[in-house]
């Protein structure tokens, strides 16, 4: 945890330096960059004397001083910024650190001698490589050794010699660099490197220094600790001496700390500033001589519960290593956040379903009211199956855990705590859970209050707490009423379906039956359209595709030729439907794959709640891209879009400004660090989600739109007229170049230029194209059926009961049973399974979501429709 506000102070200046020391008085400590030596620093202190102050310089030599600048006999400690420097690490002085001076930036400089590197300063140049190198074909070389080093340390330095199985890479390393910086356009590229700056000494080697941010961040720390009443506030002053090192130093910081910023010193009233660091000294001399403000609690409480073990364990690790107590079967992390102590554990998802035995398939009808019977789910050691009534597993007889357990351990622990924070998803699913977890403990809690994340950071989790809220009734009034629907249209189908084919693992419901169909009619109509085409290539370089087999060349006349500037705006950023769509068809993997990978990047921190169709950019959002576009591509290009206005949710997009690159090199390095090891998946869909955010913050492009009415020919009788249209060629540092987004390139065509078509290729296709999970999610949300949580859900449900199957190119085609299923289900009961009747009900669940419609009759309503479905299927 970092309470610090970073200042920077534009030059080196010793009046500026002592107008800092006059403001904010004595507790500093004042670093030196190594680069400027012991020498300058004994300058330093006998300057700061004469201006005053107490004052000597801190090393291994002179420990005593720490005592002396403890007990207030001195007033400045002066030191070198070292990461293992006697000022940097071990001093723990709440009371006494007001603040910490940077008198020139923490630096690594060191000689480019390729034949004298160590390891960490070659990752330092490959680090450069990566970004300087843009464009040029030696960048993912650059980048793989980069990587292949990094996972062999993965967070580990090698010092002293290096290890055998390192060698052959430290060779092609050496090199590689050798014969980059023999290159006059790669050493022009290191010079204008805005984040490190590099100098040639007498001998003619390259000098070159870069941020120790990692320094910078310990030394600075000083000046913030955890205390009893908080986390204590700091300041720390930079004064530059490098404005290339400066830049990189902000840059490479918000890697570790996203919420950190500099700010220039006329821009911060440091009176104020000065002001809430002494309360807080104050405080904390207070507490250490035992004299405990009255408002002051310092054993207060807070436990966090969340939905996933992963989500748990990231967000306590936020505020430092926390440590874990069981209780029972429940993990529970624990930190102090200074003036509380939170505790963090999970449900594991949902703890409650619908049983099957009572009622109407587990719904009570009672004085003409719906009443849901629930009872804890349990989970088959031996299988996973989850089930709900019975001790045994219904399929193979296994021994089962029930979330009885967590709940009975949840009760004993909201009991030992202050306030209970429910914090699982903010969508139905997770109000519901909020709901059964509530009414589970309340009994034995004192306070309970429902907080909500849209991204798993620092900021959202503090703000969740700040802005609690209770549960939102209409929210589970609409969960309640989607699960009984579900249940009673997917149960009576269901046993109607075990019945009629005498097959217990088939299914029906009302939004898997629909998109079922959707399926058969596509693949009747593909056969019906199936045709021969031809692809020309035209001497104009574009290519084209006419209907019918065709093995000699064409005559092509330019019947008419149109240009027009057109502007080609960005899509926008993801929502679940176009996430799943888009990842699915690019990545070449299942969807629900999909929704598995975007959930475990959600909980590891790097993207927001994936489950969402709103496109809307927060605030938050738009800083981020703005800060990447600026700093890394181009200001120029820079166009800040909210796509949509108002509501809770947003897009999906990254939480940090990390660009796939650079998460990849910082995963191994361990400065990102998550609970579930990340893998190539989880790093390719980062990589969409990132860029497409990104891409969705630049300006429209600008080009020749062109459109040409071609006129074939054979033999001097006419063919056909096809009309081709695309754009000039676009280059540059834009969206599309961005995106890599393919465009039709047509080139600059004469109207009455004639030119021939080479035919090039055969094929056999269809006018209608098969659907695919990705075409097919995107016609459930143009249709309006099925939400964000259930898109691959359903899916992956055709594919499990065999309705539907995939062909080598990953298309669906209906298998006989789904055939079968289907004709019985929309024969017997299309009034049930219709896609106008699952939309109705979808638009109906969102008006009781929005508190228009009553739970309870829109439950009686559907009762009375599947009065004769009960009847048939009991």
């Amino acid at each position: 945890i970092r309470n610090i506000t970073d200042i920077y102070v534009e030059t080196i200046d010793h009046e500026l330096l002592r107008n800092v020391l006059s403001l904010m008085g004595d507790g500093a400590l004042i670093y030196l960059p190594v680069d400027r030596g012991l020498a300058e620093a004994e300058s330093l202190v006998e300057m700061i004397r004469r201006w005053g102050y107490r004052c000597e310089i801190a090393s291994s030599s002179n420990s005593e001083c720490l005592t002396k600048f403890s007990e207030g006999t001195l007033d400045v400690l002066v030191g070198v910024a070292t990461y293992y420097g006697v000022l940097v690490r071990g001093i723990d002085l709440p009371h006494r650190v007001k603040y910490t001076v940077f008198y020139g930036i923490p630096k690594f400089r060191f000689k480019i001698d390729p034949q004298n590197l160590s390891f960490q300063q070659i990752l330092q140049l490959l680090h450069i490589f990566m970004d300087i190198l843009e464009g040029f074909q030696e960048r993912k070389k650059v980048e793989l050794l980069s990587l292949r080093i990094r996972k062999i340390l993965h967070k580990s330095l090698i010092k002293g010699s290096i290890p055998s199985r390192l060698q052959p890479l430290h060779r092609e390393c050496i090199n590689l660099i050798s014969s980059l910086l023999k290159r006059r356009d790669v050493l022009e590229r290191l010079r204008e490197y805005p984040y490190s700056s590099i100098q040639v000494d007498p001998e003619g080697f390259i000098q070159i220094s870069i941020p120790d941010v990692r320094t910078y961040i310990q030394a600075s720390g000083r000046a913030s600790r955890l205390f009893a009443g908080g986390v204590s506030k700091g300041c720390a002053i930079l004064f530059i001496d490098d404005e290339k090192v400066f830049r990189g130093l902000s840059r490479s910081i918000v890697w570790y700390y996203p919420e950190a910023s500099f700010r220039r010193i006329d821009d911060v009233d440091l009176k104020s500033l000065m002001e809430e660091i002494e309360r807080d000294r104050e405080l904390i001399r207070n507490i250490m001589d035992g004299k405990i403000p009255s408002k002051l609690d310092l054993v207060k409480t807070k436990l966090m519960i969340v939905e996933s073990p992963n989500k748990a364990k990231t967000i306590a690790n936020f505020f430092g290593k926390p440590s874990t107590r069981r209780y029972g079967r429940l993990s529970v992390y624990e930190v102090n956040v200074g003036n509380y102590i939170l505790l963090l554990t999970s449900t594991g998802g949902h703890i409650y379903d619908l049983v099957d035995s009572e009622g109407i398939d587990g719904i009570l009808k009672v004085d003409g009211r719906f009443i849901p019977i629930y009872s804890f789910l349990k989970r088959c050691k031996n299988c996973n199956f989850q089930f709900v009534e019975g001790e045994k597993c219904p399929r193979c007889g296994g021994e089962a855990i029930s979330k009885g357990d967590i709940v009975r351990a949840l009760q004993i622990l909201v009991s030992e705590v202050d306030d209970v924070y429910i914090a699982t998803d903010p969508d139905r699913e997770g109000e519901a859970i909020a709901w059964n977890l509530l009414l589970s403990i309340k009994p034995y809690a004192n306070n309970i209050l429902r907080s909500e994340f849209h991204e798993v950071t620092l900021k959202a989790i503090r703000n969740s707490i700040e802005c609690s809220r209770q549960i939102d009734q209409n929210l589970i009034d609409a969960q309640i009423a989607r699960r009984i629907e579900d249940r009673w249209i997917g149960y009576g189908l269901s046993r109607l379906l075990w019945r009629r084919f005498n097959n217990r693992t088939l299914s029906a419901g009302r939004v898997q039956t629909p998109v079922l169909g959707w399926v058969i009619e596509r693949a009747e109509d593909y056969k019906k359209n199936l045709r021969y085409l031809t692809t020309f290539r035209t001497e104009w370089g574009f290519t084209l595709n006419l209907e019918g087999k065709y093995s000699e060349p064409l005559d092509v006349k330019i019947v008419r030729f149109d240009a027009e500037k057109r502007s080609l705006f960005p899509p926008p950023p993801y929502t679940t439907d176009t996430l799943l769509s888009e990842a699915s068809r690019i990545l070449h993997i299942p969807v629900n794959q999909v929704m598995q990978l975007a959930q475990d990047l959600f909980q590891a921190a790097l993207i927001t709640y994936h489950r969402t169709d709103s496109t809307r950019v927060s605030d938050a959002g738009i800083s981020l891209a703005s800060k990447f576009i600026k700093e890394e591509l181009s200001p120029d290009i820079l166009e800040p879009r909210r796509w949509g206005e108002g509501g809770a949710h947003e897009c999906i997009r990254p939480t940090r400004p990390l660009s796939p690159q650079r998460l990849r090199i910082l995963y191994y390095e361990g400065i990102v660090s998550t609970v579930k090891p990340l893998t190539r998946n989880h790093l390719n869909l980062y990589t969409l989600i990132f860029k497409r955010f990104i891409a969705s913050q630049m300006k429209p492009v600008e080009v020749e739109w062109r459109k040409a009415l071609l006129r074939l020919t054979r033999n001097q009788s006419l063919l056909c007229e096809v009309t081709v249209e695309g754009s000039e060629k676009i280059s540059g540092l834009n969206w599309i170049t961005y995106l890599k987004h393919s465009i039709k390139e047509i080139p600059r065509l004469r109207s009455g230029s004639r030119g021939r078509a080479e035919p090039i290729k055969v094929w056999r296709s269809s006018k209608v194209p098969l659907l695919t999970q990705s075409s097919l999610i995107q016609l459930m949300k143009e249709r309006g059926i099925g939400r964000p949580s259930t898109y691959a859900k359903i899916v992956n449900t055709l594919l499990e009961r065999k309705y539907v199957k995939e062909d080598k190119f990953r298309r669906l085609h209906p298998t006989s049973l789904g055939k079968m299923v289907y004709k019985y289900l929309s024969t017997q009961y299309g009034s049930i399974v219709s896609e106008n009747t699952t939309r109705r009900m979808e638009e109906n669940l969102d008006m009781i979501e929005e508190g228009a419609l009553n739970y309870q009759d829109f439950l009686s309503t559907i009762y009375e429709e599947l009065r004769s479905l009960h009847t048939e299927s009991s």
